[in-house]
């Protein structure tokens, strides 16, 4: 682990990116494998390896580079951590039933309500594209939180909530709320 320590101290005293790409190559395996081992979700322990990259190159001046190897793990933990509990959060608010259930929004197939159908296919054509593909993928086709992130080139947590705002605005969108209100 010298050579890791040497990197590091070239990048602290030349701010060398070649130092710190080589420095972050080296311990890429050993910061996911840690964070795999408290997250076991693939793209969840990815995004906190990253994040723990992004740390070290915003705090490099404040470790000591003979404790790097220390920093690291520990962050890695705490980082993993605090994932795996937003993540955990996040689901939880997820699964949670709508608040105010109309008779009318029922879980069953929107086509057995013409009444709702129409209002949903009105309130999509009033969002915008991006969020309409979005819905559409993930409710319709049924691409995951993590096929989106692939396909838009964001974080599985930045998709679920691109998809969440979608999904907000395809219910703030005039034709659905026209709808919710005569369920009133």
């Amino acid at each position: 682990m010298s050579a890791d320590v040497d990197l590091f101290g070239e990048y602290l005293r030349r701010k060398s990116a070649a130092a710190f790409r080589r420095l972050a190559q080296s311990r890429r395996a050993e910061i996911y494998t840690i964070c795999f081992q408290t997250v076991p979700d693939r793209q969840l322990a990815e995004d906190a390896a990253q994040e723990v990259l992004l740390l070290l190159l915003a705090r490099a001046e404040s470790i000591d580079p003979e404790h790097l190897s220390g920093w690291l793990v520990s962050t890695a933990r705490l980082v993993a951590k605090a994932i795996r509990r937003k993540h955990a959060a996040q689901s939880a608010l997820e699964s949670r039933p709508h608040p105010h259930p109309h008779p009318e929004s029922s879980d069953d197939d929107p086509g057995e309500n013409p009444q709702r159908l129409a209002a949903l296919a009105e309130g999509m054509a009033q969002i915008p594209p991006d969020a309409r593909k979005l819905i559409q993928r993930h409710y319709l086709e049924g691409a995951s939180h993590a096929q989106l992130a692939r396909e838009i080139g964001l974080t599985r947590a930045a998709a679920r909530k691109r998809l969440s705002r979608a999904v907000a605005q395809l219910r703030a969108s005039p034709a659905v709320r026209a709808l919710e209100h005569r369920a009133d």
